[in-house]
């Protein structure tokens, strides 16, 4: 069976072989999700258009080719919020579903309030650790929980 799988792919074009392996394999999807901060230590939230149940929840969305978690992250935010941020690393990973991860990245940022809201967002505000809106993605809760207990 071996030798047969060989001759075949010895004589199929090579963007024909990528498609099928492609095509075999289960698809994963990589997302980030970013903790900003502010100077007093509130976290950005933004209460997005899509999400039904838990509209409050971090920054973020899917990574594009090539990205790294803090860029993702970073670029979700300006393209969102207008925000400007640094990232500093992956704190933590929620498992959306069995095919999708969320990488979760520490930032700042020094300005207070965005300058402009994408048409996915309603609203965008800093909350103090202790008084996050009910309606956030438990993920989202767990992770910041943990990193304000880390940093106290």
């Amino acid at each position: 069976m071996r030798a047969l799988i060989a001759a075949l792919c010895r004589r199929l074009p090579g963007w024909l072989i990528r498609g099928l392996l492609h095509a075999a394999n289960p698809h994963f999807i990589v997302s980030a999700a970013g903790i900003f901060r502010n100077g007093a230590g509130e976290v950005l939230l933004l209460r997005h258009v899509v999400r039904g149940s838990y509209p409050w929840g971090l920054p973020g969305g899917f990574l594009k080719a090539g990205e790294t978690p803090e860029q993702g992250a970073v670029r979700e935010l300006t393209e969102e919020t207008g925000l400007v941020a640094g990232a500093a690393g992956i704190v933590g990973v929620n498992m959306i579903s069995p095919r999708h991860m969320e990488m979760i990245v520490l930032g700042a940022t020094a300005v207070e309030m965005p300058s402009r809201l994408d048409f996915e967002i309603f609203e965008a505000r800093f909350f103090a650790v202790n008084r996050l809106p009910e309606d956030m993605p438990p993920g989202h809760r767990r992770v910041v929980l943990e990193i304000a207990n880390k940093s106290c």
